[in-house]
């Protein structure tokens, strides 16, 4: 359980560091220059993913809103994944719509390396045991509540011999560790909070190193302000500067 002078710090560190970040502000790029960023910073990223192995911590991509962040990571974590021979991944969006959006994407990318797209939990299981490799893209509370889809293969899998990886879209409130982490971690109290996200996660992280999150606002226990609960720690893997969200 948190206490005041504890979310006072974390919030007062927050502060400073946009203070400090505000002393030198992103000047609003043309739409080359943007293109030609964000072109650069995709580069930048997946050399930081690549490098990045540790276990029992939750990666976050911080990027800003509208810089496709889910495309990206479709793009580029999907391959990584391949190359490293993880047979089972599971991404997941707050919105059906999201899912609808990126549906098509996914599975030419899936096809490329490999994988089959599945979501129904025997038939994912099934493929797994014969050797395949899937991935099974559903919404947050599909995945993560306690009798749901993505809950029901983590049972019947071993995570010592299917190896794992998670994309998790929009995971900055429901990853919090801990209830009594919420107020101080989001602003936003959660009495009736069970961190069913960040339980999920920290069985894969112990296991494997691809356990991402996307977000373009990481709450203070993902910036490192709070401790988390747990062992599974977060790390935000490319800092973000003071005002970039105002160049897109």
């Amino acid at each position: 359980m948190t206490t005041k002078p504890m979310e006072r710090r974390a919030k007062k560190k927050k502060w400073e560091k946009i203070l400090e970040e505000m002393k030198n502000p992103v000047v609003p790029l043309t739409k080359e220059e943007r293109i030609r960023g964000i072109k650069r910073a995709n580069a930048e990223l997946f050399k930081i993913l690549k490098e990045e192995l540790s276990l029992n911590q939750i990666k976050i991509i911080a990027d800003p809103m509208r810089t496709g962040k889910t495309y990206k990571s479709i793009e580029q974590l999907i391959p990584l994944m391949a190359k490293s021979g993880v047979n089972l991944i599971i991404m997941t969006a707050p919105l059906n719509g999201i899912i609808t959006q990126n549906l098509d994407h996914l599975k030419d990318v899936a096809h490329n390396r490999g994988y089959h797209v599945e979501n129904n939990p025997f038939r994912v299981l099934k493929l797994l045991n014969r050797g395949d490799r899937v991935i099974t893209y559903l919404s947050n509370a599909g995945a993560y509540s306690v009798d749901n889809v993505g809950a029901k293969i983590l049972k019947k899998i071993d995570l010592d011999q299917v190896k794992v990886g998670t994309i998790v879209d929009e995971g900055d409130y429901g990853s919090i560790s801990d209830k009594g982490l919420t107020n101080a971690s989001k602003g936003t109290p959660g009495p009736k909070f069970l961190a069913t996200m960040y339980n999920f996660l920290k069985q894969i992280c112990a296991k494997s190193p691809y356990t991402y999150l996307l977000t373009a606002t990481p709450n203070y226990e993902q910036d490192g302000f709070i401790i988390s609960a747990d062992k599974c720690s977060f790390k935000v893997l490319k800092p973000r500067k003071g005002g970039e969200q105002n160049i897109y």
